[in-house]
């Protein structure tokens, strides 16, 4: 709606208000010494601004409603292959919860699911002949959730 004077008024708006110092990080990679990377860091990067915006960036909208919950897609491919894709949103932060620090739920889940050793679920799927490949984890960490796949 409102075309691409709309888009790039929403792009500019997002910008200005979370193009940010505190909420950014940056790595800075080569063969130089410490001291000039870190020279040049400050050099190119001391006039970025801080807006004094929280660190972490809520949307406004569940990025999972009720209605997209449990939702098949099938897609026709144009080359011969089958993929099975399953993925579940997780509230952010929700393993960090003292009661769960120490079992770390999403890591077992993914060790359970992902490993590939003797006797395992890939094991066996691929001794049926059912896959090639299979993995497991966290895919997507935003400031409000996390999706499992």
């Amino acid at each position: 709606k409102g075309g691409m004077a709309a888009t790039r008024k929403a792009l500019l708006d997002f910008h200005t208000t979370y193009y940010s110092a505190d909420i950014m990080k940056l790595a800075v990679v080569g063969r130089e010494s410490l001291d000039e990377l870190q020279e040049w860091a400050v050099k190119l990067f001391s006039d970025v601004r801080t807006t004094g915006q929280p660190k972490y960036f809520t949307y406004p909208v569940e990025a999972w409603d009720k209605t997209r919950l449990g939702t098949r897609l099938e897609v026709v491919s144009v080359r011969e292959m089958r993929r099975l894709s399953l993925a579940w949103p997780l509230p952010y932060g929700w393993e960090k919860q003292e009661a769960l620090l120490a079992s770390k739920p999403a890591r077992y889940l993914a060790h359970l699911l992902g490993h590939e050793g003797k006797g395992s679920l890939h094991s066996y799927l691929n001794q049926q002949g059912w896959i090639e490949s299979l993995s497991a984890g966290s895919s997507v960490k935003t400031a409000d959730m996390d999706m499992f796949k």
